[in-house]
């Protein structure tokens, strides 16, 4: 999955809210629904088949608030759905699912 970013020229810009996903090497991208908060530097992880994005910022060239939201996307044909928003705003940060739980490390705030 490529999951949101900026799109402007050298990755400095609007954030973006697009999501791609690959299904093999071999195969073409496929644009699936857009994340509900435009925002980059967030994190992401998938597990239980779902994709999870978590933080960033939502300013113009990175420069903005780091953000609390925690979205959920269950199959590439859905919308995603928010769930409840992590304790901490943060961007750049790490993010990894186990256990049926989504883990949020580090970061900025």
């Amino acid at each position: 999955f490529a999951v949101g970013g900026a799109d402007g020229p050298d990755g400095v810009g609007k954030p973006a809210e697009h999501l791609d996903s690959l299904k093999n090497v071999d195969a073409r991208w496929k644009e699936i629904p857009d994340t509900i908060t435009e925002r980059l530097a967030l994190g992401v992880a998938f597990g239980d088949g779902k994709v999870f994005a978590v933080g960033g910022a939502d300013g113009p060239d990175g420069v903005g608030k780091p953000a609390e939201h925690l979205d959920s996307l269950k199959n590439v044909d859905a919308r995603w759905k928010e769930i409840p928003d992590t304790i901490t705003e943060r961007l750049a940060l790490g993010v990894a699912f186990g256990d049926g739980k989504v883990f949020a490390v580090g970061g900025a705030d």
